[in-house]
């Protein structure tokens, strides 16, 4: 007959094997963070943000300039049509500071340290150039394993957008509107998530080899467990008078 387990049998087998589910834990706790620390490559991430500013010196000129200017709360007048280009500019300028080309020249102009270089490949990847909420405004984000490194390039980047806008658009400029700072502290890897996933896997797994260890242990150890694998009701119990 195929033996039924109830939520104290359950119990019982947990209880047999309370020290491995204890200690376990704690132990790969204790080696998630020592792989954590030891083994794995804190990155670090700043940003900047950039805002594009179109000028149509002959809009200015044109004679209905003043019908398409407005004024803001500052009393400072804005034409909505160099704000939408301007916008349009800054995602493509971002597509345009996205290239191999563009990194190679930021490469050369960071002046990294020689056993700080990177491929422009590599710094492609780290580099993510985004325009806010389809603004004039784009961010520039960059993650990497040196702290200093992600300033300075950060730093590079803009001085050649510069010239880069310069280039490609007749009219406007870029400026800094927030400059990067040094990351004080590692984005990754999450020591006290890993720790506590650590624990998690191990406490699991304890539980699991606790109930495996009671699913194929066939060994009959009271007279209920006789009950209810053969349903048969024990009359008397024989010591064992020999331990």
């Amino acid at each position: 007959m195929k033996r039924q387990f109830s939520i104290k049998d359950y119990l019982n087998m947990l209880l047999a094997h309370i020290k491995l589910i204890v200690i376990l834990p704690f132990i790969c706790a204790f080696l998630s963070y020592t792989y954590t620390i030891f083994l794995i490559t804190p990155t670090y991430s700043t940003s900047m943000m950039i805002y594009v500013k179109n000028t149509d010196a002959a809009s200015e000129k044109d004679s209905d300039y003043e019908n398409y200017v407005t004024s803001n709360s500052s009393g400072t007048k804005v034409n909505p049509y160099n704000m939408s280009a301007s916008a349009a500019i800054a995602q493509t300028c971002s597509l345009l500071f996205s290239t191999n080309r563009f990194m190679t020249e930021v490469l050369a102009d960071s002046e990294l340290e020689t056993e700080n270089s990177y491929s422009p490949g590599t710094l492609k990847g780290a580099v993510t150039f985004s325009s806010v909420n389809d603004s004039q405004v784009m961010s520039v984000s960059i993650t990497l394993t040196n702290p200093n490194d992600t300033v300075q390039i950060l730093n590079a980047i803009f001085r050649q957008s510069e010239k880069y806008y310069k280039g490609y658009f007749p009219t406007g400029q870029i400026f800094m509107v927030e400059e990067p700072n040094k990351p004080s502290a590692p984005i990754s890897p999450n020591l006290s998530k890993n720790i506590i996933y650590g624990f998690g896997a191990g406490l699991a797994v304890a539980v699991g080899i606790a109930l495996l260890i009671g699913f194929i242990d066939t060994s009959i150890k009271s007279g209920d467990d006789l009950y209810k694998i053969y349903d048969i009701p024990v009359f008397a119990e024989i010591i064992d008078t020999s331990t």
